[in-house]
């Protein structure tokens, strides 16, 4: 693995380690967690919505005529993730300012202060929209990879249980 900072200086780093390493050095280890807070803010809404319509989405599936359980966790998986079924808008769409702020704290290594002057100015010359730039390539990204999660976890879910169940039976 090989991280480049800039082209003309030749500052490379060789792998995860090398490049806390070099970055604590360079910016301190402060800067390892710059961007927590709204990291952690972005955290309660992003769970409580997705784990919410995985959960309804489950159950509406489940009592589909036709239904074909394997799929339910991948279908539910990704569509939890791209939308929130009772406002038609998804757990992407309700953090992408977050995640966006986020981003330029850890970017810029900037205050609260400056971040609101910031975004304010963003905003007054873009438009509030502009908060959600970036919201289609990260959907692309998360849905995808939420529905292999949850097809993965149900997967391992239903082995083990299985497991468990095959275990009982032999010790009693």
């Amino acid at each position: 693995m090989r991280f480049k900072r800039k082209e003309d200086d030749g500052f490379c780093m060789l792998n995860v380690e090398d490049a806390f390493v070099k970055i604590i050095q360079i910016e301190g280890i402060k800067s390892l967690w710059s961007g927590l807070p709204p990291t952690l803010i972005m955290a309660v809404p992003t769970t409580s919505i997705y784990f919410t319509c995985y959960d309804q989405l489950c159950e509406a599936l489940k009592n589909r005529p036709g239904k074909h359980e394997e799929h339910i966790p991948v279908i539910a998986g990704s569509l939890s993730r791209s939308m929130f079924l009772s406002f038609a808008v998804g757990s992407t769409t309700v953090v992408g300012p977050l995640e966006l702020i986020r981003i330029r704290m850890q970017y810029h290594k900037l205050s609260y202060k400056q971040l609101y002057l910031c975004v304010s100015t963003k905003v007054a010359a873009d438009g509030w929209l502009s908060l959600w730039g970036g919201w289609t390539s990260t959907v692309l990204r998360d849905v995808p990879f939420s529905a292999r999660v949850y097809f993965l976890c149900r997967f391992l879910l239903m082995f083990l249980y299985s497991f468990s169940v095959l275990l009982g039976n032999f010790n009693g």
